[in-house]
């Protein structure tokens, strides 16, 4: 039942704020311009200098996305790939030339429904031909479209299975999993970590990066380790050490994962996966330590403000000046460091919510649709958009990939969660379907998307 102010009330206020957003963007936009290329001067400068390491000068600067579907859309030879063919020449007309893809799925069906099913690795070192054939099918589709891909090669979440599964594999126990009644942070917390000090389980993951990066397509022979498509290998999504004991456990990982795939392939890119600092105990010097191992070629930074608790309620609220300051601050910080390092710096995923109607009761269905319908506004979104960009060039930042594209109109169900059987979309199963995702019909989105992907392409700032 609503509550609040009247229709004509929300509606001119509605309009005002619009007024005033539509001005903010379009000033944050031709600010852009002069900090792209101031910026980008000094980046160059750096890069012909030699104060970057070796193999980071091979990062080409990107603007990109998190495709994190895409494999195994292509699993349906057919209407999936049909659907994936349509949404990459979709991408690549609006500007978006990098996609970040999962390619690992651990675990069978265990009666937990949210995550990634089938998936690539149902048992250890059992691998899905079928699941891996949607992937030599996406990579060759990607190629077509001159588009490159980061590879994420395992997950600190459940949602695919990830680090949780190999330590179930291991350890056979009740996982304290999200979304059970045996759901518990601090448990959660140690059944993870325990993955970086679990011989057997970390054996089973480095099986597994051997045998991706030596995969041969089936379409063209082509190693994975030589394929011109693959931009860079990713350890795993936003690894943490999850327990302070975990640290050092945590930095040899790093380190004999990164050999270990320039052992194999040192034609490709390497890159931890890390959010920054606040996946590693808010301590930047971590950060910091673990970007100089060898062969780590570049740094990534993720920027969650809801989900971090920089502001609370709607989507507007990002702007407040504590949340601006959060979020211009955690840019600037890991800038400054990547720069000392000499490394480059990827924001490789942002995301926010739609304009939800906060008049609405939280408990009723129409604040479930407004949060997450194809119908509600999406002003906030397109400013904050818009504030990360424009931080992001003015700091240096080299690649952006926001969290994500959606392709299909909606995802909406009783629950708003995934189901089995149900198309994926830029939502993981985790997560209320149509929470971040961003749809083809999004039209001021991708406007603001389509500016900012063209300030990438200023001559001025490409390498």
């Amino acid at each position: 039942m609503k509550k609040g102010i009247s229709k004509s009330q929300m509606a001119v206020c509605s309009k005002k704020l619009k007024l005033c957003f539509l001005f903010l963007i379009n000033s944050w936009i031709s600010f852009s311009v002069c900090a792209t290329n101031s910026t980008s001067s000094e980046i160059k400068a750096q890069f012909i200098s030699g104060k970057v390491s070796p193999t980071a000068k091979k990062f080409h600067p990107y603007f990109g996305v998190n495709y994190w579907y895409g494999g195994f859309a292509c699993v349906d030879s057919v209407k999936g790939l049909k659907r994936v063919q349509r949404e990459l020449d979709f991408l690549r007309k609006n500007g978006i030339n990098t996609l970040r893809v999962m390619i690992s799925a651990e675990g069978g069906n265990e009666n937990y429904p949210y995550k990634i099913n089938p998936s690539i690795q149902p048992t250890p070192m059992k691998y899905s031909e079928e699941i891996l054939r949607g992937f030599d099918r996406f990579l060759f589709e990607v190629e077509k479209r001159k588009m490159k891909i980061v590879f994420v090669l395992s997950n600190n979440w459940e949602w695919s299975g990830g680090f949780g599964q190999y330590v179930q594999w291991s350890h056979p126990q009740i996982s304290p999993l999200p979304k059970t009644p045996q759901w518990n942070w601090d448990k959660y917390c140690e059944f993870v970590g325990f993955f970086y000090s679990d011989s057997v389980a970390l054996n089973w993951y480095w099986e597994y990066v051997k045998f991706i990066i030596n995969r041969r397509s089936y379409i063209d022979g082509i190693r994975y380790a030589d394929h011109s498509t693959v931009f860079s290998w990713q350890l795993a999504n936003e690894p943490r050490p999850m327990k302070p004991e975990q640290g050092e456990n945590y930095v040899e990982w790093i380190r004999k994962s990164a050999e270990l795939i320039h052992s194999i392939d040192t034609n490709h890119l390497i890159s931890i996966g890390v959010e920054g600092k606040i996946g590693l105990m808010n301590n930047l010097d971590f950060f910091e330590r673990i970007h100089r191992l060898p062969h780590i070629d570049y740094a990534t930074i993720h920027i969650w403000p809801k989900t971090w608790n920089w502001y609370q309620g709607p989507s507007s609220e990002v702007f407040s000046s504590d949340c601006i300051d959060q979020i211009s601050n955690y840019i600037t910080e890991h800038a400054e460091t990547c720069k000392k390092i000499g490394i480059p710096l990827v924001i490789e995923e942002f995301g926010l919510e739609r304009d939800a109607d906060y008049s609405y009761n939280s408990e009723t269905i129409e604040f479930q649709q407004s949060r997450f319908s194809t119908k509600s506004k999406t002003v906030w979104r397109d400013g904050f958009y818009a504030l990360v960009y424009t931080l992001g060039m003015e700091n240096g930042v080299t690649g952006y990939n926001f969290w994500g594209y959606a392709g299909l109109k909606e995802n909406v169900n009783s629950t708003y969660f995934m189901k089995l059987g149900m198309p994926y979309s830029a939502d993981p199963p985790q997560e209320e379907q149509g929470l971040y995702s961003v749809f083809k019909t999004d039209k001021s989105t991708w406007k603001v998307i389509r500016r900012f992907s063209q300030k990438m392409k200023n001559k001025n700032y490409i390498l």
